[in-house]
């Protein structure tokens, strides 16, 4: 089978679902598509699948933005999640491939991404990848 990076399609919602849930974020379908449907329209945020055969295999998701500190745009990796099943493979290095694509060809000269501690293995692929840990992140959830 020949492993693809495409952007996300509608009838991709079930796997998309499933995987979203793998990555620590159960979720309902409805909510999903919602979610789906907001990241479509925004002009600076794409959301690709890996699909292998029939089968989608892996997801990930991209944001660029301006900031004020820096001349050119950062992407920002917002989701990335390989199916547990076919991990290891060479999926999670197609989508971040597609992904740095997607950065560069919107001007941004730097991606970067959160991972939870816990996840010890991907820390290890990122760091592989060439991604380095430089900062500690501070999260606030308002009422």
């Amino acid at each position: 089978m020949t492993l693809r990076v495409r952007e996300v399609q509608v009838e991709d919602l079930a796997a998309i679902v499933d995987l979203v849930g793998q990555l620590g974020y159960p979720s309902e379908e409805q909510a999903v598509a919602e979610r789906l449907e907001r990241l479509a329209a925004d002009p600076r945020s794409w959301v690709y699948v890996a699909v292998e055969g029939q089968p989608i295999v892996g997801l990930a998701a991209v944001h660029v933005m301006s900031i004020l500190e820096r001349d050119h745009p950062i992407a920002r990796i917002t989701a990335m999640v390989v199916d547990d099943r076919v991990r290891g493979s060479g999926v999670g290095r197609a989508l971040l491939e597609r992904l740095e694509e997607r950065a560069r060809a919107e001007g941004c000269d730097k991606i970067d991404l959160t991972t939870r501690h816990e996840r010890e293995e991907a820390g290890a692929f990122y760091r592989r990848m060439g991604f380095e840990d430089t900062s500690l992140r501070f999260v606030k959830e308002l009422d």
